[in-house]
This record gives structure tokens, sequence and C-alpha cells, in this order.
């Protein structure tokens, strides 16, 4: 946890300005400072809009919520001071009770059509919620922790297609802990060999991992072991035979 005690301290994410012309304090709690620990994505919920719209829209008075940024498919606009706290997470939440408005900073990714939040947005805001992991000091091995969705703090269905199915929200978590290790998505198609885990029947087992384009592969042995199985190969094909 780090405190944020300045306005716009992100100039630029992966070379894409951070737009500051529409900053607003009046759907915020102004602060001196503020500790943060934990980063929030959501997504606006309108069936197509733009990083733009949106911080013109919370420029108003009286709108009842708010967000630190608003990202779309090709800019990044910041609506609210990172030293003030935002109406995005709520006070009171049930089920992820350390994180508050207090302690959190809040990113709305915007819907590219039809309610849904697109792979390059996703991206985008992957690059800039890396960014701010450097600011206030959360690593790699700590995002499956801090980066967190609206619904996992209040149950609220946000960003909704990460809460229909979470692979997205998991690749999601991947790409920013990726650039936060190689500080860049561009080597992403290279592979990257990993100790890793897998959870069967309840029970943490230890693998290898390569982590390519997205996806996770798991070493043929490893999933051997995984499944109590002995593991040879005939020629290039491996064969899996149960114990």
């Amino acid at each position: 946890m780090n405190v944020i005690n300045t306005i716009a301290p992100l100039k630029s994410v992966n070379n894409m300005k951070v737009d500051t012309s529409m900053l607003q304090t009046v759907n915020c709690i102004p602060a001196k400072s503020r500790a943060v620990k934990y980063i929030v994505l959501h997504y606006t919920g309108n069936q197509k809009d733009t990083a733009k719209s949106n911080a013109r829209y919370f420029q108003t008075g009286g709108r009842g919520a708010s967000a630190h940024y608003f990202v779309d498919d090709s800019s990044i606009y910041q609506s609210v001071a990172l030293k003030n706290k935002a109406w995005h997470c709520g006070t009171k939440g049930e089920y992820y009770h350390a994180c508050r408005n207090a302690d959190s900073i809040g990113i709305e990714m915007c819907c590219s059509g039809g309610y849904q939040v697109s792979k390059k947005t996703q991206e985008n805001a992957a690059y800039l919620t890396a960014e701010l992991c450097k600011l206030i000091g959360i690593t790699a091995a700590e995002v499956d922790k801090y980066v967190i969705r609206h619904y996992d703090v209040t149950h609220k269905k946000c960003p909704a297609q990460w809460v229909a199915d979470s692979k997205e929200y998991n690749e999601f978590k991947e790409m920013v802990k990726y650039i936060l290790k190689h500080g860049t998505m561009e080597k992403k198609g290279e592979e990257m060999i990993e100790n890793s885990k897998v959870i069967f029947d309840g029970k943490e087992v230890p693998v290898r991992r390569i982590l390519k384009d997205g996806t996770n592969f798991i070493a043929v042995r490893d999933v051997g072991k995984i499944f109590n199985c002995e593991v040879s190969a005939k020629g290039s094909i491996p064969v899996l035979k149960s114990k």
C-alpha cells in the first residue's frame, strides 16, 4: 500500500496519452492524500460509448458515481484525481471487506458495442493497471489479490462478461502480470516457462506452465502427475496410461 498525494502522476500509458482535460471534483471526495491498496475494474454497462463521452458526462455534479479512469479502444481519460476518493465500489462491501472507495483506484472499461468490452480496450486497461500497480507497489505475484472486479467487492455483475465467464478476467490478470514482468505485450507470442500450480479435487499440484498468447499450456508429464498416470511417448506423440 502506497500513499498517493498527486493528481495525475501518469502522463502516458504504452505510448497513449492519459487525457486529463476533463478532471472533475464534483463527483468525488477531495483529499490531500490517501493510502491505496486495490485496483478495481468495472465496465460502463452501456451499449456503446467512449472514454471521452464518459469523462464529459461525469463533469456534471449529482451523478452519484465516478471512477478515476475511463478506457476505450484508443484513449484513456482521467476523470478523478488519484489523491481523491472516487465513488466506484461502495463503502459497505459485503464480500471483499478490505476494499473500499477510500483505498482503491477505479477503472471503467467502455463498451465497443453490444454491451461488450473489446479485447483492445481490455489490453489498454491492462497496460494502465500495470502502471498503477507500479505506482502503488503491487507486484506481479500480488496481482491476483489486489487487482479485482467490482463484482468481488459487492457482487454487482460488473464487468458483466467477466462475471459470466471468469476466463477473460483471468486472462486480463495474466496480461497485467506479463507487462509488469516484461514491460510490454510485444513479446507475448514468445514462450515463457514458469513454475505454477493447478488445483485438482481441492488440492494444489505444482506444474510447469508455458504462457503463450494468453493461453496456459501445462507440461504433459505434469498432467500425468495430476491424474496419476504413467507418461511415455510413441514417437512424438505423448501417451498417458492410468496406473
